[in-house]
């Protein structure tokens, strides 16, 4: 996903950015997530870094933007197979138990003292 950054107050170089994001619209059914903010004032920090001058005239600045979480959204949306949810309840068990059973004996603990 691409998005664009300029000064409101002078207008100058235009920021073109490139994130490893993918359109909502993608056909392929990868997950998308939103440029937020903090991705925004992130890049124009890294752009400012790299030689993007904001108040100079020109073409605008092509910049390529890593995420914190490119990985996240490369996965694609897939509805699980049959069965497989159970499988995953089944895994899970084990380790619910346990939880269970370290929440009870910090509660006992905590009557105690």
């Amino acid at each position: 996903m691409t998005f664009a950054v300029e000064l409101a107050e002078m207008p100058g170089q235009v920021l073109s950015v490139r994130t490893a994001l993918p359109r909502p619209d993608n056909w392929l059914g990868l997950r998308s997530e939103p440029i937020t903010p903090r991705m925004v004032e992130q890049a124009i920090r890294a752009a400012r870094l790299a030689g993007w001058e904001p108040h100079k005239s020109g073409n605008a600045f092509k910049f390529s933007f890593r995420t914190e979480r490119p990985d996240r959204a490369a996965r694609p949306a897939r509805r699980p197979m049959p069965g497989e949810a159970r499988q995953q309840a089944e895994r899970d068990r084990p380790r619910a138990a346990l939880a269970r059973r370290l929440d009870s004996e910090q509660a006992n603990s905590a009557v105690q003292t």
